[in-house]
C-alpha cells in the first residue's frame, strides 16, 4: 500500500467517542473471522476501514449517535484481536469462543443461519438516569443484516446507507 492510500484510509477512519451520548443511536456490529479468506481480501479490509466513518457521518446527519462494535468469531482470542486490527477502529471488540461467543449467541444466532462476515445495524435510544448516575437503554430494533464479503463491500461502495427506521425490516432487510 502506498502512502497516498494509507493517508486516504486514515482520513476516512472512524473516530471513537469517549463520552456518553444520549438519544437515538445506531448500533453497528461487525462479525468476522480470521479463518474467512474472502473477508481477508485487501479490498474488503479497505472498505471496512471506511465503514465506521460513513456510518458516523450519516448517523450525525440524522441526529443519532453511533456505536461500532466488532466480534471475532475465532477460537483463540488473541488471533481474533489481531484479525480485527486490520479493519480500523471500533468502540468495542470481542473475540474468542467461536460460535459459543456470548455476543455471537445473542446477536448472530436466531432468525437466520449465522455466517461471517456479517454486519448488523440496530436502532436504540439511550437516556440518562440522573438519579442513579447511569443510563437507560431502550429496546433495540434490527434495521438491517448483511452477510458475505461481496455483499458488504458493495453496500459500503454505495455509501453504506442506514435504513430509515420507519421502514426498516418491512422488506426483510
Amino acid at each position: 500500500m502506498d502512502s497516498s492510500t494509507e493517508q486516504r484510509d486514515s482520513d476516512a477512519s472512524y473516530c471513537r467517542r469517549n463520552e456518553p451520548v444520549y438519544g437515538p443511536h445506531v448500533l453497528a456490529v461487525f462479525f468476522g473471522s480470521a479463518s474467512c479468506k474472502a473477508a481477508g481480501r485487501p479490498s474488503f479490509k479497505a472498505a471496512m476501514r471506511r465503514l465506521g466513518k460513513l456510518l458516523q457521518q450519516q448517523a450525525a446527519a440524522q441526529g443519532r449517535g453511533l456505536y461500532f462494535a466488532a466480534v471475532a468469531v475465532d477460537w483463540v482470542p488473541e488471533s481474533g484481536f489481531a484479525y480485527l486490527r486490520d479493519f480500523g477502529e471500533f468502540d468495542e471488540v470481542a473475540s474468542g469462543g467461536v460460535w459459543w461467543n456470548t455476543i455471537v449467541c445473542q446477536r448472530l444466532f436466531g432468525v437466520r443461519r449465522p455466517s461471517v462476515p456479517t454486519i448488523v445495524l440496530y436502532e436504540r435510544i439511550i437516556t440518562p438516569d440522573v438519579d442513579a448516575n447511569t443510563m437507560i437503554f431502550g429496546p433495540e430494533r434490527e434495521l438491517m443484516r448483511l452477510s458475505g464479503s461481496n455483499v458488504i463491500e458493495a453496500w459500503i461502495a454505495r455509501g453504506a446507507p442506514i435504513p430509515d427506521p420507519s421502514t426498516a425490516g418491512l422488506d426483510g432487510g
